[in-house]
């Protein structure tokens, strides 16, 4: 695939994840992570507490090298969908007490929700290149880093209170990643 054809595959996917309602789309590269060390340490100091998948060699193994979720992958599509759509409060929050619920549990389970998104845009992609394309999705339920993810895919930068902020979004969203096969423009290199 030549670079033009590569740039407008990228763009046509980014705009169509638009339409399924994510907020924020970038390509990242299946480098390993550039702040390994930070997780490292967050495991060394036990901040993990008595959560014990963080630490399992495998976990770690996946962590630091995308390549081991899935070893074709060339780029990886980070997605962002806000918490809620815009517009009034789903009916369950307004008869809330301010602050009874948090304000990613108003609505439908994102874990429900977004996989069938992630696959959507993995259809979109294979209908565009003619041919079945190496992938693997995630919510927050895999073995990666989300947040620097996230960042190196250009959606925002991680926050002293650890949580991605985009500049015009701000930190609201439900994020997810489709580890694909294929090579899309990343944001950065």
């Amino acid at each position: 695939m030549g670079s033009a054809e590569k740039h407008a595959l990228t763009q046509a996917v980014k705009a169509y994840a638009h339409r399924l309602g994510f907020a924020l789309a970038g390509v990242a590269r299946p480098n390993p992570p550039a702040h390994l060390d930070v997780f490292a340490d967050w495991l060394q100091n036990g901040r993990h507490g008595t959560m014990d998948y963080p630490a399992n060699e495998r976990a770690i193994e996946r962590r630091s090298d995308p390549r081991q979720i899935l070893p074709e992958v060339q780029s990886i599509l980070v997605l962002a969908a806000p918490y809620h759509p815009p517009g009034p409060l789903p009916e369950q929050a307004a008869v809330l007490p301010l602050g009874a619920a948090a304000a990613y549990a108003w609505g439908a389970d994102y874990h429900e929700v977004l996989p069938e998104r992630l696959q959507a845009l993995v259809s979109f992609l294979e209908g565009q290149v003619g041919e079945s394309i190496p992938n693997r999705y995630y919510t927050d339920t895999g073995p990666i880093l989300e947040r620097e993810l996230a960042q190196s895919a250009g959606l925002g930068w991680i926050g002293k209170n650890t949580c991605l902020i985009n500049p015009t979004r701000g930190s609201y969203f439900f994020s997810g990643r489709d580890f694909l096969g294929i090579e899309l423009n990343s944001t950065r290199r």
